[in-house]
């Protein structure tokens, strides 16, 4: 089959390129033409400028702090966004520049199915002049006789009002085949269509712990624990603290985006999506604020504790309680050691029923309704 992926395959961040990564890589393993459907539009793009300022909305001194940290800290973001942009040129064979910038464009597009997810596809965007859901991400605009596969979508905090769970029941009409990653979200919108919607895991669940490590990198540093804070909370760093006085380990820090205050071998700000799995990886205890870290630290089967997410913590307790892993959103230094045998065990039970879904669902004929 000639597949498109359509997912935030650009955004500077690790866990939106691991998992287009890992789905592309996946079903291409399975002898499929795989591409990622390369629709960034300038409300995505933005985010993403080394310089994003609110110039209309913003007060003068929150502009000059902007400004300032933006110069002190402008080597290490561009050094950044230069190695993400590099693995989406090189894996994905995207040129620097985005092909589809506009819905309207994606009409013209010629595949036999197109995968939507994961990530946080349908997430409800607060970004100003974007606002909303992107119809794109929801089926529209993608020629109806093209399968249409939703594969893992997220939508992050879930806050439906009686308007949008309308629309959205117009929207699931658009798929031939449902499924999401988080418990939660199939409780929101399965009273909204007739089709089953199942729950599967991640894409990065797809590949092995072997495969992904043939994507890691030597990591030259003695026994740390990685804090990969990508929501800064003070619960985490609390915990951190404590942690780190049981243990007597260095911490080495991955924040999610540049901080021009952190400076020293302690951070690291410049790493590609590999490196930042290498660090987990080669890590002792991980400490997280992150979906894709947790996932991660599963994976590499870590000790780990993912603290500090606040309202976000749906999709990595929704992930926890399917492995029984409850436990790790606590913050108890006092918890059991992981055993991994049993956990390995429901994970290669839960990917194979992930897998099986994804592999019935591209051999499903479309339906119109």
């Amino acid at each position: 089959m000639k597949i498109g992926i359509l997912t935030f395959h650009r955004a500077i961040n690790y866990g939106a390129f691991l998992q287009a990564f890992a789905l592309k890589h996946y079903l291409e393993g399975l002898g499929h033409h795989v591409e990622i459907v390369d629709y960034w539009p300038a409300g995505h793009a933005n985010v993403y400028k080394l310089l994003n300022l609110d110039w209309k909305h913003q007060s003068f001194v929150k502009i000059l702090k902007a400004l300032i940290s933006f110069a002190l800290g402008y080597s290490r973001r561009k050094k950044r966004k230069d190695k993400m942009e590099y693995l989406v040129q090189k894996y994905f064979n995207l040129s620097l520049s985005p092909k589809y910038e506009k819905p309207e464009d994606l009409s013209s597009l010629d595949y036999d199915c197109v995968v939507y997810g994961s990530d946080q596809i349908w997430w409800k965007s607060t970004i100003p002049g974007y606002e909303g859901f992107d119809p794109v991400y929801w089926g529209e605009y993608v020629n109806p006789k093209i399968k249409k596969v939703a594969y893992a979508p997220s939508m992050g905090i879930i806050d439906l009002t009686q308007d949008d769970k309308l629309q959205i029941q117009k929207w699931l009409k658009n798929f031939n085949s449902i499924s999401v990653r988080e418990t939660e979200l199939c409780q929101a919108i399965q009273g909204l269509t007739d089709k089953n919607i199942s729950v599967v895991l991640d894409p990065v669940f797809l590949l092995s712990k072997e495969e992904w490590e043939k994507y890691c990198v030597p990591i030259n540093r003695s026994k740390y624990i990685l804090y990969y804070n990508l929501l800064p909370s003070k619960e985490a760093d609390e915990f951190l603290k404590r942690l780190q006085d049981k243990w007597g380990y260095d911490v080495i820090e991955i924040t999610g985006s540049v901080n021009f205050r952190k400076i020293g071998k302690h951070y690291i700000q410049t790493a590609n999506a590999f490196e930042f799995i290498s660090y987990i990886k080669n890590a002792e205890f991980v400490v997280t604020s992150s979906f894709h870290g947790t996932a991660f630290s599963i994976l590499f089967e870590k000790q780990f504790y993912a603290v500090g997410m606040g309202k976000k913590v749906g999709r990595v307790k929704s992930l926890l309680s399917q492995l029984d892993m409850e436990d790790r959103l606590m913050g108890n230094l006092s918890a059991d050691s992981l055993n991994y045998n049993c956990i390995i065990w429901k994970l290669n039970s839960l990917t194979l029923q992930s897998i099986s879904s994804l592999n019935n669902f591209l051999c499903t004929e479309r339906v119109l309704e």
